[in-house]
């Protein structure tokens, strides 16, 4: 009897060792997954870092000698033009925001998107840019002058705290967008559309915001003078406490 209990309690014993030894087996098998599923996907990552990084040293290099064969101006005639916006435009459409917005400064420090007479800014119509800082391309991230983007879409931009002269967004279309905290001084937003904007304690010194769809944006505190509102859309929007000479 004793050595039936003790064969019955042996087996338990074995049972429970094995069941115990596959538990862990199964367990490490798990870990041994997961680290590998890690590892690749690091891999993945800096497969994309080096592939965005190589990407856009590839642009700056290309458009640096195409500035350079067109003698500092890539819109100097149509063929440049076309060439720089065509490459501008599919580099948007392969890299990330941080990287994009490192273009957009490297064509502003070339005076490629000034918009002058001498320079015409460089078209980038239709362009699709999403979390975009613009405080990246600003002086000391404070000072914004003679930028250019027309008819181009922004979603999630960013603008706070900067002073801008001279800038021209035209028919360009915002959404979610921040102006809070800044100051915008001959300032062109003809035609733009705006949802979820916010241009809250804002100065607006002689700008256009002429035929431009203003439906649910912030306006709280926001300083106005010499402003063209004509024909905008303003339904809902929010002018809490304006300071205005229109």
């Amino acid at each position: 009897m004793a050595t039936e209990l003790q064969r019955a309690e042996d087996r338990n014993a074995s049972l429970m060792q094995r069941r115990e030894d596959q538990d862990a087996s199964r367990l490490l098998r798990e870990q041994e997954r997961d680290e590998a599923e890690r590892l690749r996907q690091q891999e993945r990552n800096l497969d994309d870092q080096r592939y965005k990084n190589n990407r856009f040293d590839t642009y700056i290099k290309e458009m640096g000698e195409l500035l350079k064969e067109s003698h500092g101006s890539l819109t100097l005639n149509k063929v440049t033009a076309t060439i720089a916006r065509a490459k501008t435009l599919t580099t948007f459409r392969q890299l990330d925001a941080q990287r994009n917005i490192q273009i957009i400064l490297f064509l502003y420090e070339a005076e490629q998107l000034s918009g002058t007479p001498i320079h015409h800014s460089v078209d980038l119509s239709t362009a699709k840019l999403v979390d975009m800082d613009f405080r990246h391309t600003a002086v000391d991230e404070k000072q914004l002058d003679n930028i250019t983007l027309t008819s181009i879409f922004l979603s999630n931009s960013t603008f706070i705290g900067i002073k801008m002269a001279h800038v021209n967004f035209s028919s360009s279309q915002f959404y979610t967008a921040n102006f809070s905290l800044g100051s915008i001084s001959d300032g062109n937003f003809s035609s733009a559309s705006f949802s979820n904007a916010d241009f809250s304690s804002t100065r607006f010194d002689d700008a256009d915001l002429s035929y431009t769809n203003l439906s649910s944006t912030a306006f709280e505190r926001t300083q106005f003078k010499n402003i063209n509102f004509s024909s905008a859309k303003l339904d809902t929007s929010d002018f809490h406490q304006p300071n205005s000479t229109l």
